[in-house]
Formats: structure tokens, sequence, C-alpha cells
């Protein structure tokens, strides 16, 4: 009934009903999006929901997976031809340029300019710096969507991720922005990062080539009233109801609407009714599926825990934060700390000076150390 560790849709997506109309208007407009958000916190289910309910396909490429942004190139490529009914342009380009263009012929109704474009565009990437090849295959995929009278709708997932390829951000930002800016006819593009910060720079720094480029939407932790009746009506059309509904609120609040460690807790919940075999859940049920949700996440709490140590400062002062202890270090010191603790995703600022721990779980390590 609820799924974990991957992306879902559908009667498995929770909660967000809000983000989603909005994302879905964007879509429908054509609008280019930008979502940022922390680790684990849904950003790929709610773009594929977005889709799902707009009824439009998109090309999907996670940076964090590729090995370089020319097997990002050659893949928004390949899936744009596929979407265009020719299934396998990138392993037809390498066994024959001749075969290929006759399939292309045969199979799609556009000119074979485009075709050739896109078989240049690979034969000639090893003069082509690695920026270039990516911003010319989105040029190609514009000309092809032009030529098919269609839009394509491209996500890149961690796109903070965009500067690791052994070309500099910088570069790479300069050379995406001169071409995409007018692709507006007929290709959108949808950047999601889990690195708030540096997403921020990228798309709010006044001195970044992408400032003010696309609609801007920060993904925020699960509205615990939402959330709650969302729950209550999945469990109900498995006939299986709360004992006590402020013993349900109690459990999300201490998740701190973590989306990701939520749905491991509910799924243990469902694992204990079928377990038990009862229709109706009690607090002590809430209980252990806390806990074993706890037990499930802690060595990805662990490792937390070491990325933190291991600079200087950073447990001390989130330590002090899970613990509502007045911070010892101060000034100019203090706000580098935070910032390095927004960077590996685990607090956000909510205010000036004020930061929240973005895992629940993570606050109950802290707390119980």
């Amino acid at each position: 009934m609820f799924s974990v560790g991957r992306p879902v849709t559908g009667r498995s997506f929770f909660d967000r009903s809000k983000m989603v109309k909005k994302l879905v208007a964007f879509i429908d407009d054509g609008q280019d999006v930008m979502v940022k958000a922390p680790r684990r916190y849904g950003k790929t289910s709610l773009i594929k929901q977005a889709f799902k309910v707009s009824k439009k396909e998109h090309i999907y490429v996670d940076l964090r997976r590729e090995r370089s942004l020319s097997s990002a190139a050659e893949k928004i490529v390949d899936r744009a031809y596929e979407s265009a009914g020719m299934k396998g342009f990138a392993a037809g380009l390498k066994k024959s340029v001749v075969d290929l263009l006759g399939r292309a012929e045969k199979e799609l109704s556009i000119d074979l300019g485009i075709v050739k474009g896109s078989v240049k565009l690979f034969e000639q990437s090893g003069e082509m710096g690695e920026e270039e090849q990516l911003a010319a295959a989105l040029d190609n995929v514009f000309e092809l969507a032009k030529e098919l009278g269609v839009r394509f709708y491209i996500v890149f997932d961690e796109f903070q991720d965009i500067g690791r390829f052994g070309v500099s951000k910088d570069r790479v930002l300069d050379a995406l922005r001169g071409t995409i800016q007018h692709h507006g006819e007929s290709v959108s593009y949808y950047f999601l990062g889990s690195i708030e910060t540096i997403m921020s720079e990228i798309f709010e720094n006044r001195k970044s080539p992408f400032y003010n480029y696309c609609r801007r939407l920060t993904l925020e932790p699960f509205e615990i009233e939402e959330i709650k009746k969302d729950l209550i009506a999945a469990f109900r059309r498995k006939k299986i109801v709360f004992e006590d509904e402020g013993a349900l609120e109690e459990t999300l609040r201490k998740l701190c609407g973590h989306p990701a460690n939520t749905m491991v807790v509910m799924q243990n919940l469902y694992y204990i009714a079928l377990e038990k075999d009862i229709k109706s859940i009690g607090p002590k049920d809430l209980k252990r599926a806390y806990r074993d949700g706890y037990d499930e996440v802690l060595d990805l709490i662990e490792e937390y825990i070491g990325e933190i140590k291991a600079r200087k400062h950073h447990h001390d002062v989130i330590y002090r934060l899970a613990n509502s202890i007045p911070q010892e270090l101060k000034g100019p010191a203090l706000r580098q700390v935070f910032r390095g603790l927004e960077n590996m995703g685990h607090i956000t600022r909510t205010g000036r000076g004020e930061y929240r721990i973005n895992d629940g779980y993570l606050i109950e390590y802290l707390r119980e150390k």
C-alpha cells in the first residue's frame, strides 16, 4: 500500500495536492520550472505525478547517475526520437548510419536533414567540449520538436551536480542558458535539485546565467493535517481505522513531515496490522512502527553523522540545534557551519538566523546520543 525507496505516482502518491496542481498548470503552459528540496523529499515523485496528471510524456535525466555530459546528451536525443516513434536511435547510430537514415525515412515523417544533424552531432562529439555537445543535443531536440509540431519536456534531476563532469559549472551553465532560452516555442525544461543552497545560487543569484530564468518552487515537508487525512483515508480503504487519531498526528510531527521516513513508518504500520490481523490501530502499534522505521534508516543516519563529524564544528552545531541548546560558535564562523550543513542537505534556513533539521530521525539520533 505504501511504496518506499522509489518514485511513486497514483494512489501511492500522498500529500502535495497544491504543488501538483501548480506544476500541472506550469506544464500545460509550457513553463520552465526549478524545484528544490532536501534529499528523500519526493522531488522525483512530484514531477512524475504532475506529468501523469497532465498526461504528457517527459524525458528524464538524473545527472547523479550519468557518467558524463555527453552520455546525458545521447540519452536526451535517443529519448526524443523514441517519443517521435523511432526506438533505438543511439544504438542504430553506432551500428550503421546508412541503415539508421533508411529507418528514419520509413518511420518518421520529417525532414531527413534533422536526422543527419543528429548523426553529425555524435560523429563530431570528439571535437566538441562536453558542455557544447549537451547544448547542441538540446538544440537538435528543439529542431525535431518544431518539425514534428510537438512539445518535448526535459527533466534534469540533481541539477546541482551539473558541474561535476570535469567542466566548470559556470561554463556549462553559460552554454545551456545561451541555448535553451530560444526553445520556449517547443521544449520545456524542469530542474530538480537536493542541495538547496547550490540550486539557489544557480537560479536566484544575480550573477548566475540562470538568474530569474524560470518559475521556482521549494518542496516543503508534508503538511501534517493534509497527510494525516490522506493516511486515514488510505487505511480506511483497507478497512483499517485508527483508535486515536491524535497519536497518529503525534507520530507524524515527530517525523517532521519527512516524506520518505513517513512512508517507511506507514508501510511498517500496515504490515503490523496484517501480521496481527487487526482492523484497529492503537498507539502502541504506532510506536512500534515508528521505532521499526528508525531501525531501518539507522545505517543512513549514521552515514549522515559520519559526514557531519568529518567537518569541523558541524556536529556540535547540529547537536545543539537538535537539543535546543544555545550555540557556542558565533558570528561568521557559525554562519559558515550552518551553510555547510545546508549544503549537505541536513538543515534548511527558515528565517533570519533560524534553521530546522530536515530529518526527524536525525533529530532522534542526536537527542539519544
